[in-house]
């Protein structure tokens, strides 16, 4: 089984060039990168990997060149003290919570009243407008879980966990429970089985 940054390497080339990814994402992990090593190495990541200056969240960039900033993000942070999996549960959590405070998050969260449930179940629909590539659909578990089957995932498991524990955790105020199973050696294809106690 290839480890984490081993699997990070291998989707990013992986990519062909119609895979896209929101700027959101991008701008999230710039942000962490600001914040735990400063504007300068977020700078040189820019430089070495040819990001766009400005980034535009609603607009898509080429997904080989955000996970090669990834991956350059990765091992910086991790010479910091941050492990592989830490780094990519933040980038898919900071950008949920970035895409929930904006004018169309803030409506699907009005939208969903608190139900982990039904926010479950628009995932599939809610990740179109952010990647244009992958199929990802939802199965049921009963009133407190849901699973979400993920296939040609570029990001991997461990984004898209951060992204499901900070979209529950921020529009219904729990704190679910996410586990990846299924998972092919390179990450590609995979499972998150989520679950949550009942919103009071």
């Amino acid at each position: 089984m290839m480890d984490l940054f081993q699997q990070l390497l291998y989707r990013r080339d992986a990519c062909t060039d119609k895979d896209q990814v929101s700027g959101l994402v991008s701008v999230s992990m710039f942000e962490i990168v600001d914040e735990e090593l400063g504007a300068g190495v977020s700078e040189e990541i820019r430089k070495e990997h040819k990001v766009p200056r400005q980034l535009i969240p609603l607009l898509k960039y080429p997904a080989r060149i955000f996970l090669s900033a990834l991956a350059s993000a990765a091992t910086r942070l991790y010479v910091k003290g941050w492990d592989y999996e830490r780094t990519l549960k933040a980038v898919g959590a900071r950008g949920t919570e970035s895409f929930l405070d904006s004018p169309v998050g803030k409506t699907l969260v009005m939208l969903n009243g608190k139900s982990p449930d039904r926010l479950m179940r628009a995932a599939p629909l809610a990740y179109r407008t952010v990647y244009t590539y992958g199929e990802r659909y939802h199965e049921a578990r009963g009133p407190l879980g849901a699973a979400i089957h993920y296939t040609r995932e570029l990001l991997g498991p461990s984004v898209q966990s951060g992204v499901l524990s900070a979209g529950i955790q921020y529009s219904c105020g729990i704190v679910p429970r996410v586990q990846i199973t299924h998972e092919s050696d390179n990450g590609l294809n995979f499972t998150l089985e989520v679950s949550w106690d009942e919103v009071k």
